[in-house]
C-alpha cells in the first residue's frame, strides 16, 4: 500500500503552493532491507534497536527526524562496525550495526526554541504518535517532540509484525483488523482513534490476558509489557512542554 507523508496530503487537501526544494539524488553503496526480511526476533529488535540509537545521534547533533516510519527505518544486510554510543552503559560494547535510520527530508533542528508550534504537519500516518494526530485533528498547535518519535517507532515495530503474521497467515481476526486500520486509515481523525482502539486491545492482551494473541506478537509480550508504560509516561511529558512552549 502506498503511503504519503502527513505534510504532502495537507498540502495537496489545502491547495497551498508548494515550497521550492532542490532535488538531489543520494546513492549509498548498502543497499539496506525491510524489517520483515529479519531472521528471528533478536535481530529485528537489535535492528530496530540499532535504529533508534541512530536517532538519538541525530537528535544528539540537533536534529529531529519527524518520519520515522517503515520505510526509513531498515536492516543492514550484512553487520557494519561502527563508533559505540558511549553515554549508555548498555552500548558501550556494541560495535556492530544492524539497524539504521534513512531519509531525514522532514528533519528539524529542535534546539530551534523560538520556532513556532507545529502548523506544518510531517510524518506518515500510520506511524504518527496519536498526541500530535489529536491536535492537528483539533487545529491546535502542537510542538513535534522526541517523544512523539519515539511512539512511531512503536507503532512501526506493530505494524511490521502484523504484516509478518499477515504473511504467514498467523494472525487472530482481532489482530487482522488492527492492521487494516492502521494502514487503511486516510486522516488524522481516523488514525488516532484506530490507533488508540488497538493500542487498548494490546494492553489487554499483554498486560491483563484477555484476549489470545498470534505466535508472532506472543514473542514479543517481554517487550510490549515494558515499552507501552515507559511510551505513556512520553506523552505526559511531552504534553507538558508543549503547554510550556504555549505559554511562553
Amino acid at each position: 500500500m502506498e503511503m504519503k507523508t502527513q505534510s504532502e496530503k495537507d498540502k495537496q487537501k489545502e491547495g497551498k503552493k508548494m515550497e521550492n526544494r532542490v532535488h538531489k539524488r543520494l546513492i549509498l553503496k548498502t543497499e539496506c532491507c525491510k524489517f520483515q526480511t529479519a531472521a528471528g526476533p533478536y535481530q529485528f529488535l537489535e535492528g530496530m534497536f540499532h535504529g533508534m540509537m541512530g536517532h538519538y545521534n541525530m537528535y544528539k547533533d540537533g536534529w529531529l527526524h519527524r518520519d520515522v516510519s517503515d520505510g526509513n527505518v531498515l536492516l543492514l544486510p550484512e553487520p557494519e562496525i561502527r563508533k559505540p554510543l558511549t553515554r549508555f552503559e548498555c552500548t558501550k560494547n556494541l560495535t556492530k550495526c544492524v539497524g539504521v535510520i534513512s531519509d531525514g527530508d522532514q528533519a528539524i533542528r529542535w534546539r530551534e526554541l523560538d520556532r513556532k508550534l507545529e502548523k506544518r504537519r510531517s510524518g506518515t500516518l500510520p506511524f504518527i504518535s496519536m498526541r500530535l494526530l489529536n491536535a492537528w485533528n483539533k487545529n491546535q498547535p502542537v510542538l513535534h517532540t522526541f517523544a512523539d518519535d519515539l511512539e512511531s517507532f512503536f507503532w512501526v515495530i506493530l505494524c511490521v509484525l502484523l504484516n509478518i503474521g499477515h504473511e504467514r497467515k498467523s494472525l487472530t481476526i482481532d489482530e487482522g483488523r488492527w492492521l487494516h486500520k492502521l494502514l487503511a486509515a486516510d486522516d488524522p481523525d481516523s488514525s488516532e482513534t484506530n490507533k488508540r482502539s488497538t493500542l487498548q486491545m494490546l494492553e489487554a492482551s499483554v498486560l491483563r490476558t484477555k484476549h489470545k494473541l498470534s505466535p508472532v506478537l506472543k514473542v514479543f509480550v517481554p517487550f510490549f509489557t515494558d515499552i507501552i508504560p515507559l511510551m505513556n509516561e512520553a506523552t505526559e511529558a511531552a504534553d507538558e512542554l508543549n503547554s510550556d512552549n504555549l505559554n511562553l
